[in-house]
């Protein structure tokens, strides 16, 4: 069975897919864009109230990599290296140091979120969920079950519904959000155009069967052509 997340921002164009995530490449990250803090490395977290003694009573503001090693060497702490944290660190037990609140914590006491990082062609990405994303946690069958690439005459290359470069498979969905279906499928869509990330939708049987016939994958029923 193959787990995946759609990742969708409601606040935009509701015709836009959200992008497909496999479940696997996921991780917990702690947002924190809006503080400049150090990370001290090589410290065990239970030395925190202990430090916030200490800076409690500390002369100096440490507002940077070299006054923090001198703190730590002042206080006798071994440490491997100081640096500055980025915005998303990975939600983890790890010392830092606020230094707009001048206070140690524990990184793994913080309110986290999900993120997941990709190459977008130039550089690397990361994609965060936030209070405009809904995601849709969609579990399918091992095997595609439909590939709808067709040799295009007019491009002279395999794509879906004659769009170069664009390319669909479907698979057959066993769980969404947890609950077992019967007769829904997840159409992966997928550019090569640097930039475009794989996009995913879910959609029914019926839904199915209509796209096949927008893209031109079959044709419509005799019934249908009577009408």
């Amino acid at each position: 069975m193959k787990q995946f997340q759609i990742w969708e921002n409601t606040s935009k164009n509701p015709d836009v897919k959200g992008i497909l995530i496999p479940t696997d490449k996921i991780y917990k990250v702690v947002d924190m864009c809006n503080l400049s803090c150090l990370v001290i490395n090589g410290v065990d977290v239970i030395v925190v109230d202990d430090l916030n003694r200490a800076i409690a009573n500390y002369v100096y503001k440490i507002d940077d990599v070299t006054e923090m090693e001198e703190f730590l060497v002042e206080q006798g702490i071994e440490f491997t290296n100081v640096e500055w944290m980025p915005n998303y660190p990975q939600h983890q037990e790890l010392l830092y140091f606020d230094t707009g609140n001048q206070q140690f914590d524990d990184l793994s006491l913080c309110d986290y979120t999900f993120a997941y990082e990709w190459w977008n062609g130039s550089n690397h990405k990361t994609e965060t969920v936030y209070d405009d994303i809904t995601v849709t946690n969609v579990d399918t069958e091992d095997n595609v079950h439909l590939d709808l690439d067709e040799w295009d005459q007019k491009s002279s290359s395999f794509c879906t519904g004659g769009v170069q470069f664009y390319h669909e498979i479907v698979y057959k969905i066993v769980n969404l959000d947890g609950e077992k279906v019967d007769n829904m499928f997840l159409v992966e869509g997928n550019s090569q155009w640097q930039g475009s990330h794989p996009e995913g939708v879910v959609i029914t049987k019926d839904e199915l069967d209509k796209h096949l016939k927008e893209i031109g994958y079959i044709e419509d029923d005799e019934s249908e052509d009577e009408e």
